[in-house]
């Protein structure tokens, strides 16, 4: 059994654990949500010029078109460009800013035909507005007809919902690239487009952004500090409260058996 003096000692050095494990799920807290929102972050914002975009819009749909049932094609304008897999869009400008938000504006249209005509509509100067390092839009133009024959001639359609967290971040000599970023059809864009529901997935998004110079390792910085840190707030979150459990469970078990000592 402990002496008094070492009990005590043993109880205020498993309480000083507790503590420091408590501090160390607030701090990881603090440190995840920091990391989240770049609230650390210095940078306004960072002009962007000569983006592209590249897009298959949606394999399965461009299968459909070209197949024996539509009997269609399609065709690139206004700037864009078409080589199998993929659409580009080219002549991008607008900027990034803090917390991986960005707004970018691109040129070109592309040209779905078939079913004889029944089926001709154009989707065209996309853009891509994302929030913040989780959520964005993809907002396009949409005219013409649908599949069904209906007709349509939308501006600035919420197409698609984004999701940046499934693309692969890297900034190189100054250019961003953003690959691989999870696109899903909106209530918008399916009342545009006409073919699929609300939710479709469609083929996922990469942007390529060369940067201004002058701000481009503000950018680098800001995406390190998205990128890394949640983890590091995770595991000392997890560890605080191992930590602060453990800590405040023994000290509890030696006071116990210290007032019952003192009882007897």
């Amino acid at each position: 059994m402990l002496r008094p003096v070492r009990r005590r000692f043993a109880t205020a050095a498993l309480a000083f654990v507790a503590t420091v494990g408590l501090a160390c799920a607030v701090v990881g807290a603090v440190v995840g949500a920091g990391a989240s929102s770049a609230t650390a972050a210095t940078l306004d914002q960072c002009a962007v010029q000569d983006a592209r975009l590249e897009w298959g819009f949606k394999e399965s749909f461009r299968a459909y078109v070209s197949g024996s049932i539509a009997n269609g094609q399609w065709q690139v304008a206004d700037g864009a460009s078409y080589e199998t897999p993929s659409f580009t869009f080219g002549g991008g400008s607008g900027a990034v800013a803090s917390g991986a938000a960005a707004e970018l504006a691109f040129a070109g249209s592309a040209r779905f035909t078939g079913h004889g005509g029944i089926l001709d509509t154009t989707v065209s100067t996309p853009r891509v507005v994302l929030a913040d390092a989780t959520t964005g839009m993809l907002v396009l133009d949409v005219v013409g007809t649908t599949q069904d024959g209906v007709e349509v001639a939308a501006q600035g359609v919420e197409f698609a919902a984004l999701d940046p967290t499934s693309a692969t971040r890297t900034l190189e000599d100054g250019v961003l690239t953003l690959q691989g970023i999870d696109a899903a059809l909106t209530e918008d864009g399916a009342e545009a487009f006409g073919t699929y529901p609300a939710g479709e997935p469609l083929d996922p998004i990469t942007i390529v952004a060369p940067l201004d110079a002058a701000c481009a390792a503000e950018v680098e910085a800001d995406l390190a500090a998205i990128d890394g840190p949640p983890w590091v707030g995770i595991a000392l979150s997890a560890g605080g409260i191992l930590l602060a459990v453990a800590g405040l469970t023994t000290a509890g078990i030696l006071l116990s058996r210290r007032r019952r000592g003192r009882t007897a």
